[in-house]
């Protein structure tokens, strides 16, 4: 069953070429790019690791009850006390300001009787602890992280765009630049034969033939080094998109843009506000400021107030 299912996986993966011939607009590009691009499925994973970790830091402050029961049973004759059975929970909660209740009720059912024990406990910190912000430092953390991984999956999909968008208007640029080289390669080939044809006739110039030839070469020259790079952009193309070496495209983007004018104090204005990089720096130093304060915190000497009550 195992070998069926790695079978499956196989073919169905996105890493399998399979023969294909689409056509591909900006729109395509980019919806494309978006939801099967590798970087981006790592980033969505990152993000809703980040979020499941914050997920557990908030449940630390949580009231949390755990039932539980014994069982066993004593022999020995007249000594024993026979079926030994019990069932009880505790109940936990963690405050903010370092405080911890703990409360721990039992019952046990004997052959002679039944027996109610209660376990109880108050925790507070006064130095090391007490501090608010030291007692959230870890849900703090796990803030920061998911907020993080946000601006990184955001930072991720505009660079992704940007280098989709560049890739398909580099293909474009190659391909027609691909047809003029192979336009003056024709040409040049003509006049090639013209003049062939003219110094059969001895009423050509072998000079002209020579620079002729020159060019024909450096024409060919050129279509090879096109045609690489054409090449080697249809391969980033497939990366960015996951589609298969084998899969056959044409590109089709527009030509025309609108031209807009924006000053330059606007730009630098608009760049500051929207700049994702500059809000995580920001975030990043408050971050690192909180994790000093919480060390600061942490050297206090451990003095905790502790009530217990056992019945």
């Amino acid at each position: 069953m195992k070998y069926i299912l790695a079978f499956i996986i196989f073919f169905t993966s996105p890493l399998v070429a399979q023969n294909c011939d689409i056509l591909i607009n900006l729109e395509y590009a980019i919806n494309r790019a978006l939801t099967a691009n590798r970087q981006m499925l790592s980033s969505i994973n990152a993000l809703q690791s980040s979020q499941l970790k914050l997920e557990l830091a908030y449940s630390e402050f949580d009231f949390k009850m755990k039932p539980y029961a014994k069982g066993g049973y004593s022999g020995g004759g007249s000594g024993g006390s026979g079926l030994d059975v019990g069932y009880g929970a505790t109940w936990e909660k963690k405050y903010a300001r370092g405080a911890k209740l703990y409360v721990s009720p039992f019952a046990r059912r004997l052959e002679e009787g039944t027996s109610l024990d209660l376990d109880a406990s108050f925790t507070q910190p006064l130095f090391k602890g007490f501090n608010r912000e030291y007692n959230l430092s870890t849900l703090k953390s796990a803030q920061y992280s998911a907020r993080t991984a946000l601006r990184t999956l955001h930072m991720n999909q505009v660079s992704l765009i940007n280098k989709t968008i560049t890739t398909l208007y580099e293909i474009v640029r190659q391909e027609q630049l691909l047809k003029v080289h192979q336009s003056v390669y024709d040409h040049l080939l003509t006049l090639k034969n013209i003049f062939k044809q003219r110094e059969k006739r001895s009423i050509g110039d072998s000079l002209e033939l020579n620079n002729i030839e020159i060019e024909l070469t450096a024409t060919k020259d050129n279509i090879d080094a096109t045609e690489s790079k054409l090449k080697d952009n249809k391969d980033n193309l497939r990366e960015l998109l996951v589609l298969g070496y084998e899969c056959n495209f044409q590109v089709d983007v527009p030509m025309v843009y609108n031209e807009t004018t924006l000053e330059v104090d606007h730009a630098i204005e608009i760049a500051m506000v929207n700049r994702t990089e500059i809000e995580q720096s920001c975030d990043e130093y408050g971050d690192k400021s909180r994790l000093t304060r919480v060390a600061r915190e942490g050297l206090k000497p451990e003095l905790n107030l502790v009530f217990k009550y056992n019945d």
